[in-house]
């Protein structure tokens, strides 16, 4: 392999050929808010797709890991690596800071 890839190619990404763990409740960089709901952390607008639905704020509770799958990719997100520890910032998520 190449020691160098293109990181520019999204096929080359690590998460791009993982096993991705859907018992995490949200996709890589959302985070849970205080009704137990996933939410995109900054521009909300880039998860808005005609048809899809709501692909930035919703709540994963009752889905199963199939139904996790199906929504990764007609909303273009990704959960975390099967084997690898994936911690969202909800002080990002929240616009707080910690001093």
């Amino acid at each position: 392999p190449d020691p160098n890839p293109d990181r520019t190619d999204p096929s080359m990404a690590v998460w791009a050929s993982c096993g991705h763990d859907y018992n995490y409740s949200c996709p890589m960089t959302f985070a849970k808010d205080a009704q137990g709901r996933c939410r995109a952390p900054d521009a909300p607008d880039v998860y808005d797709f005609r048809g899809v639905g709501n692909c930035a704020n919703f709540d994963t509770s009752r889905w199963t890991p199939a139904m996790k799958e199906v929504f990764e990719k007609n909303c273009h997100v990704t959960w975390p690596c099967i084997g690898k520890v994936y911690i969202a910032s909800s002080a990002a998520l929240l616009g707080l800071a910690f001093l």
